[in-house]
């Protein structure tokens, strides 16, 4: 059921569910004078005016105390996110110093391994040198082998030619 009720110079259209949940327009129009009004105070609505406008103020004020009670479970519901986020903070807020020092410890590894890498560039730059040197020997070597070789046959061929 569906009652159109003017409030303070607004027109509401207001879905009838009633005083208490059950009670209807009707209902209420029903009721005597001294029950509206203990309904009246109860809802702290003024008492003054004819039944139908004591019916209305009556309706309107169970919808405003409708959206309040819907706003206090909302409100109840928002407090409970809202410390259920504090404690996901806190937690959060307690894994950054260990985030710290998992940071600290890996910057000092990467630094100890620049270190290493930086004494293998020296040492790669070293054995460089060396290689070279040591291919340089290794011709100078087989140089000799060769002049050696020649000696060797020269003599030879000199011992035949000998009688």
């Amino acid at each position: 059921m569906e009652l159109l009720v003017q409030t303070r110079g607004t027109k509401l259209l207001t879905n009838l569910t009633g005083v208490d949940g059950s009670m209807e327009a009707q209902e209420l129009q029903g009721m005597s004078m001294p029950r509206l009004w203990k309904m009246a105070v109860n809802l702290g609505v003024s008492k003054k005016g004819n039944k139908t406008e004591l019916v209305e103020r009556l309706l309107e004020a169970r919808e405003e105390q409708d959206i309040l009670e819907g706003l206090k479970q909302k409100m109840t519901m928002f407090e409970k996110t809202k410390e259920e986020l504090k404690a996901l903070i806190e937690s959060a807020s307690k894994l950054a110093p260990r985030f710290q020092e998992k940071k600290k410890a890996l910057e000092q590894s990467i630094g100890q391994d620049q270190q290493k890498i930086g004494k293998i560039d020296d040492l790669t730059a070293k054995l460089s040198g060396q290689k070279e040197q040591l291919q340089e020997e290794a011709k100078q070597s087989r140089e000799q082998i060769s002049e050696i070789d020649r000696q060797i046959a020269f003599l030879s061929q000199t011992k035949t030619l000998m009688p």
